[in-house]
């Protein structure tokens, strides 16, 4: 736990000292349409759910054999649900402390919105859930919510929320047939 904080604590002076040497944005930050149409999807923020979100992309019964096929390869996925729940809510959270404007016009649902997610996660057809979330809000934002996640659950429940995340996008990506996702590999 010493360990963690130690980690918390380099990543708050690194980022005071950066930002405080760093000339300062004169406009709020924004984050794209996707940002707004992806906590839409999950029911809006403060009420943000990823199997709502995820049921809403790609349709119930995918989710459900993804989940399953999660759960017998990683084991528990009450708690990779969860974790997805805080980031989101977290980000949002740091997104408003920091005056990002998400943008709410966004015509992206469904299975257009789920490509649109992979897509936004996926570099050289590897999709990581870092680069997802590096798309969906600025990139300290982005940084911090991936840190609270190791300080609040621990760096092994951390890293597999990351795997199972991977997964399971990489997989329902395919699935839809994703074109950036062509001959994936899988992140670990």
């Amino acid at each position: 736990m010493a360990m963690l904080r130690g980690v918390a604590f380099a990543g708050a002076l690194f980022t005071l000292v950066v930002c405080t040497t760093l000339p300062s944005l004169a406009v709020t930050q924004h984050t794209s349409g996707l940002t707004g149409a992806f906590y839409a999807a999950g029911g809006g923020a403060g009420s943000f759910s990823t199997i709502r979100a995820l049921n809403s992309m790609f349709g119930a019964p995918t989710v459900q054999g993804e989940m399953q096929r999660l759960q017998d390869q990683f084991g528990d996925t009450s708690t990779f649900i969860s974790m997805f729940d805080f980031a989101m809510d977290d980000a949002w959270q740091k997104a408003g402390r920091a005056d990002v404007a998400v943008s709410k016009s966004s015509d992206l649902t469904g299975p257009q919105l789920g490509e649109a997610v992979v897509s936004a996660g996926t570099q050289h057809r590897v999709f990581t859930v870092q680069r997802l979330f590096a798309s969906l809000f600025p990139p300290q934002v982005a940084a911090d919510v991936l840190l609270d996640l190791d300080v609040k659950y621990g760096a092994d429940a951390s890293k597999n929320f990351k795997s199972m995340a991977n997964s399971f996008f990489t997989d329902t990506g395919e699935t839809l047939g994703v074109a950036a996702l062509k001959g994936a590999h899988k992140a670990q």
